[in-house]
């Protein structure tokens, strides 16, 4: 096992198998132009509610381009993230009890008292994508968990595996 770095070195992603959402940028980019033709249609006919309806549609296309700038990586040690927020994630493969798979293809590793989510791979960009999907089921297979398919998994949100400056 490794050390943790020192306090004063910001937490970095391991620098193989890393994979951004692009998928999420992808849709984010047509939620957007969808509401701004649209919205423009709208407004040159004089209907300004409509226009005003258009650009709410236009929240999920700017949330999905914020939540691509999310990165995830794993190896043989632990997986590792870093949200849309910027706040770095980890979990030790050693916590991980099980693996639960929603109907979307969100990954949930599940621990004792912590949980590391990770989005359907079908928006996992980058060319380390294939890379990182092997790493994920050898370790999955070398620790004998069994993956769980849950209707809940896809709305699930990452707890207690934040990377702190003092631990």
């Amino acid at each position: 096992m490794s050390s943790p770095p020192p306090r004063d070195v910001p937490f970095q992603l391991p620098e193989t198998n890393v994979v951004t959402l692009g998928g999420a940028r992808r849709w984010g980019w047509v939620g957007l132009l969808v509401a701004a033709i649209g919205g423009g249609f709208a407004w040159r006919a004089g209907d300004v509610a409509a226009s005003i309806g258009c650009a709410a549609f236009a929240l999920p296309g700017l949330f999905l381009l914020v939540a691509a700038s999310a990165r995830y990586s794993a190896d043989d040690e632990a997986l590792y993230g870093i949200t849309m927020l910027g706040r770095p994630l980890r979990m030790p493969w050693a916590q991980v009890r099980r693996v639960e798979v929603g109907t979307g293809g969100t990954l949930v590793f599940v621990g004792e008292d912590a949980r590391f989510v990770v989005p359907t791979p079908a928006l996992w960009s980058g060319p380390h994508k294939a890379v990182l999907s092997r790493t994920i089921q050898d370790n999955v297979r070398r620790l004998r968990l069994t993956a769980v398919a849950t209707r809940t998994a896809d709305y699930r949100v990452s707890r207690n595996v934040r990377v702190r400056p003092d631990r």
